[in-house]
């Protein structure tokens, strides 16, 4: 009996221990989910404050310049630009370097397996219009296009590109006599560039995490004559930010033009989504685990159940075989008693039967 009572006290404390593990698991996950809201509440705070910021900044900014331009129109009268210079120019991919916004003519080879370029060009002036650019369609052999600059005032300069398609081999032997001009090598931090840099690749993207308004830039060119300059490296914003570097000779002409698009972000997306997911798993494995553990209980707690009612239906049974046996001792020893008690009568009388009878003797009568 006393057995029985401490295993079903262990068990108890074993089903309170689970129980006790359920909860804390519980309650671990709740305080991890409201840390992983709480910070990205903070970080979509923030940027909701510097956005106000960046937009009240710029309202204050425009309050304040307004006035100045408009009293400017008033008192003067801004002639025409009849600038219809490029200071760019070129094409993707297979771009060619040496442009040079005097120069309006030139000449590019592309593979055999190029089916079509897209022409870019950036117009000196603001004000000024182009037409010409974009997507082209290539035909094997010569392919000329045209990019047209219109000024504001309607002065118009025309730059002429002649593509021909050749096989492999021309191709790379015009690759090689072309390589080396430009950048020789380029670093942007510790941020990884795609596609990987190239003295003959002109365009590349990268990720930055963070609020820095700008980066650490490392642009070397071929010649240690050129002039680099790098532009749009400053404020940078968060999305998508352009950074131009141009590389120019002694003379200021042009020699190559590489752009990085940089995509800021504030937050790690990726990041907080791998966090999110391995928390998941982890939620998951807290539910199985939780699911076990309960069921474990509800299968001791039906264990010991059986064996309290299984105990309790053997009490009866050994109360009640202890209860028969009793009634039944008692009721032989009453027989024995009764049959003792005859056996005694029966002797009594068999005694009596036997014992002999007094004789009277006649004696003499005296008188």
């Amino acid at each position: 009996m006393n057995k029985k009572v401490k295993i079903t006290i262990v068990t108890i404390l074993i089903i309170t221990i689970f129980f006790i593990i359920g909860n804390n698991v519980y309650a671990e996950e709740n305080t991890t989910n409201q840390s992983v809201e709480s910070n990205t509440n903070t970080q979509t705070q923030e940027n909701k404050n510097k956005e106000e910021n960046t937009s009240s900044n710029k309202t204050n900014t425009t309050q304040t310049t307004t006035p100045k331009t408009t009293s400017t129109t008033q008192t003067t009268t801004k002639s025409k630009s009849n600038n219809a210079n490029l200071s760019n120019l070129g094409i993707k991919p297979n771009d060619f370097s040496g442009f040079k916004s005097g120069t309006t003519t030139y000449n590019v080879t592309v593979p055999e397996d190029v089916e079509e370029v897209e022409v870019y060009a950036t117009a000196q002036s603001s004000s000024a219009k182009i037409s010409g650019t974009g997507k082209k369609q290539l035909e094997d052999g010569k392919n000329t296009v045209s990019v047209v600059v219109t000024a504001e005032d309607g002065t118009t300069k025309t730059y002429t590109i002649n593509i021909t398609k050749e096989d492999d081999e021309n191709t790379e032997n015009v690759e090689n006599t072309s390589s080396g001009n430009g950048l020789a090598s380029l670093k942007i931090g510790d941020l990884k560039l795609s596609p990987e840099f190239s003295t003959n690749i002109y365009e590349y993207e990268t990720t930055y995490i963070g609020e820095g308004e700008k980066l650490e830039i490392e642009a070397k060119a071929t010649d240690p004559y050129y002039v680099v300059d790098i532009t749009g490296n400053n404020k940078l914003e968060e999305g998508e930010n352009i950074i131009t570097i141009l590389v120019s000779d002694p003379d200021g002409n042009n020699i190559a033009t590489y752009q990085v698009v940089v995509n800021k972000k504030l937050v790690d997306e990726e990041a907080i989504a791998r966090e999110q997911e391995e928390l998941r798993k982890k939620q998951e494995q807290n539910k199985i685990l939780i699911a076990a553990s309960i069921s474990l209980a509800i299968i001791v707690f039906l264990i010991i159940i059986f064996l309290i009612v299984k105990h309790i239906k053997n009490k009866k049974i050994e109360e009640d075989e202890y209860y028969n046996d009793f009634e039944e001792e008692v009721y032989d020893e009453q027989n024995e008693d009764l049959n003792t008690q005859q056996e005694d009568d029966d002797k009594y009388e068999e005694y009596d039967d036997e014992k002999p009878k007094r004789q009277k003797h006649k004696g003499k009568r005296f008188k």
